[in-house]
């Protein structure tokens, strides 16, 4: 329900804003056939044993045919260079040797017990790897109320101290917001900027309405199914900025594609996308007594410097949501069906390089490829957890600059056909060629 109502919301502000992969390269269509057939290929493989143990028993006992061809190829294989020469087969490396031969049955059999077992191979290393990484990350998912504390109330402390700042201070002020919003909604959402489970409450009903997201009613379990069906393409994305793919597109009215494709340019996407979504796109979730009570209560507080206000929040906005937009929209973005949560946290989330003086700021948020594995890390140990890791544990995800984030902005919506995120010139291109 509350997805079907945040697109609702979406068309809702959209038409009234006129007015106001080692294994960096795994895919998700292989993994899901290599599942498909894998029983296949157990059956297979123990058939073609069966026949190897059957062809090797009768080679041993016939002395005029193919148990003297076998001798004397495993004789070879002890030391004889010039048969290696003829077969161009490297001297050192009899493994690749035995998994080319084809010169006979029983070689051939040999070949592929060879192939199969490098399969099964691939996928334990697999499921060793994701354990490694699992098991990491959950060392790190350790709160503390008083770390808590100091960053929360800090951060509010110098967010409020700001209005009182000259106007050339509103960009910090912005920056301010977004770090407000990280650790006083984003982290509270989570119950993980503190070990007390009330006192995530507590700071979440205060930053909730500062940041016009009273996040109690209708964000939290939101965002939270946002983690559990991220990039899944059988649950809808809504919760994400790139969020249709080119099927859905096709399917809606002329109007709303019109809307989609007119808010998702990339710079009415940062100047008026983002601030609208930001504020009207959250106000207008106010379905309890209770976010209604406190956001009232945060904009009587704010109604005297309510125009400064609404300059800092809109910029925060932008920044906010183009930093999350980075998050799961890139060019190597993974997107599969079925829910395949490693698949889609590990590689359909970026590791967003930061410069180093926009990091107090971002409060961890760029280490997304942790933050969807495990959302039960802190804020302010997800740099320890990176930085931490064992070598080649982060193999395979993808780093991205804020310059790439610039070329991102294009990417607008999910080709199954070609299985990655496309551009309007791709769809444009795709409907001449049909």
């Amino acid at each position: 329900m509350q997805a079907n109502s945040f697109t609702t919301s979406r068309y809702f502000f959209l038409a009234t804003a006129g007015a106001g992969a080692d294994l960096g390269e795994v895919v998700g269509a292989e993994d899901a056939d290599h599942v498909h057939h894998e029983g296949e290929r157990d059956h297979e493989l123990d058939g073609r044993g069966n026949q190897l143990t059957r062809l090797e028993g009768d080679a041993a006992n016939d002395h005029d045919g193919l148990g003297e061809t076998l001798a004397a190829q495993r004789r070879q294989e002890g030391g004889d260079d010039a048969v290696r020469e003829s077969r161009k087969e490297p001297p050192d490396n009899r493994a690749e040797v035995d998994c080319r031969r084809e010169n006979d049955n029983v070689l051939g059999v040999e070949h592929f017990v060879c192939r199969a077992e490098s399969f099964y191979t691939g996928v334990a290393e697999m499921e060793v790897m994701r354990e490694n990484v699992y098991s990491h990350i959950a060392s790190y998912a350790t709160p503390s109320d008083i770390r808590g504390g100091l960053e929360f109330f800090g951060t509010l402390g110098a967010w409020t101290a700001m209005f009182w700042a000259p106007w050339w201070c509103i960009p910090l002020h912005a920056l301010l917001t977004v770090r407000l919003f990280v650790i006083g909604v984003h982290d509270t959402g989570h119950m993980t900027l503190f070990k007390t489970p009330a006192y995530n409450d507590y700071a979440l009903q205060i930053a909730g309405p500062l940041t016009c997201m009273p996040g109690m009613g209708w964000w939290r379990p939101l965002h939270n199914a946002h983690h559990r069906h991220s990039n899944d393409l059988d649950y809808n994305q809504n919760a994400q900025t790139a969020f249709l793919t080119v099927a859905k597109y096709r399917r809606m009215a002329w109007w709303k594609r019109g809307l989609y494709r007119y808010f998702t340019r990339p710079m009415v996407f940062l100047t008026q996308t983002a601030p609208l979504l930001m504020t009207i796109g959250q106000l207008i979730h106010l379905d309890t007594p209770r976010d209604m009570l406190l956001q009232g209560i945060a904009l009587s507080i704010l109604f005297p410097v309510l125009p400064r206000y609404m300059v800092v929040f809109s910029l925060a906005g932008s920044i906010g949501v183009f930093l999350f937009h980075l998050q799961h929209t890139f060019p190597e973005c993974v997107r599969v069906r079925g829910k395949d949560f490693f698949e889609n946290g590990f590689y359909g989330s970026s590791f967003l390089q930061v410069p180093w003086w926009l990091r107090f700021f971002t409060a961890g948020i760029e280490y997304h490829h942790i933050h969807h594995l495990n959302s039960q890390v802190p804020s302010y140990r997800l740099a320890a957890c990176h930085n931490n890791a064992p070598p080649g544990l982060w193999n395979g995800i993808r780093a991205i600059t804020i310059r790439e984030g610039w070329d991102s902005l294009r990417l607008v919506m999910w080709s199954e056909e070609k299985k990655r995120l496309i551009t309007y010139d791709e769809l444009d291109a795709e409907k001449l060629l049909t």
